[in-house]
């Protein structure tokens, strides 16, 4: 796979990075118009110095290890202010993301355990992403998935937009590979009611996958972050106890649903019609709404291209 980059243009310059896939080659494109600024309340540490000084040894920095000692370092004691606001014991024990394409918004939210009801740590903006509404079908629409999902951490990458250094002096720059360390969130799409909608809708092509959350402002139907948010995320993601209570859940909706942003974006997807496309999005809804009722982890199950939702 051939990559051609930009390279003369700063990260932090840009805003919505796309990624457009053809021919399996992967151009990175910016638009610079319109620039608007992501910010939310984020203290960082002093550098620390990388060197493990009493072993005489360069910390490797592509380690797991090091990368979420590093962040904890990085994050210092934010994540437990945040958490002890909403008056839960630090760390928590639960945690659930929601994503709202349209609004480029992240939701955290975090319980003692699977069975309290959880709180709303925080809400971040999303740096980019297909922020227009539908479910993704296929490889290389560039679209973001739409449905209920899990994920798991994954530390290497051939792609300089996984990569981020850790030093505090060099976190807004984006990344190359090798260079630094590689950590992200691998979103488990495409799953079996995926492969239906696709064979439904497209026919016998490839749904797709490898759909990530990670840093460096960049997508091809990926979650992506300001380096600095990103940080915050994972180091939340990394408290999640998948031995208690199994992997944790990942929440994409297209919106925050209304029937006014329902009609108006019917059309969107000119795979399916709108009808069929408000089907899927009432069924979103259906957890979308118990699970603000509720504020408790849905039990999710699929038949076909349908989800079943009840809690725990």
């Amino acid at each position: 796979m051939i990559i051609f980059f930009a390279k003369t243009i700063k990260k932090k310059h840009l805003e919505n990075n796309a990624i457009h896939i053809k021919n399996d080659t992967i151009s990175i494109s910016a638009h610079t118009t319109g620039i608007k600024e992501h910010t939310c309340d984020i203290v960082f540490a002093k550098d620390i110095k990388i060197s493990d000084v009493s072993a005489g040894k360069k910390v490797n920095e592509t380690s797991p290890q090091y990368i979420r000692q590093r962040i904890e370092q990085l994050t210092g004691n934010t994540l437990r202010r945040w958490t002890e606001e909403k008056k839960l014991i630090y760390p928590p024990q639960y945690i659930l993301f929601r994503v709202f394409k349209l609004e480029k918004e992240l939701e955290i939210w975090a319980g003692n355990n699977s069975k309290d009801s959880l709180e709303l740590i925080k809400t971040l903006n999303i740096c980019a992403i297909d922020n227009e509404p539908g479910p993704k079908l296929q490889e290389g629409d560039g679209k973001t998935p739409e449905g209920f999902y899990e994920y798991s951490f994954l530390y290497a990458s051939k792609y300089d937009f996984m990569w981020i250094k850790l030093d505090t002096d060099k976190i807004d720059d984006f990344g190359k590979t090798g260079y630094g360390s590689c950590f992200k969130m691998y979103l488990n799409y495409p799953k079996s009611i995926d492969k239906t909608r696709t064979n439904i809708y497209v026919g016998k092509v490839s749904p797709g996958g490898e759909i990530c959350m990670h840093g460096n402002c960049i997508t091809a139907g990926c979650i992506s972050f300001e380096n600095r948010t990103f940080l915050y995320v994972y180091a939340f993601a990394i408290k999640h106890n998948q031995k208690l209570y199994g992997p944790a859940q990942i929440h994409i909706f297209p919106f925050r649903f209304t029937d006014s942003l329902k009609n108006m974006y019917c059309d969107n997807s000119y795979h399916i019609k709108c009808n069929k496309l408000l089907e899927f999005w009432n069924n979103l809804e259906q957890g979308y709404k118990l699970f603000d009722s509720i504020r408790k982890p849905l039990e999710i199950t699929e038949s076909e291209d349908f989800y079943t939702f009840k809690h725990y």
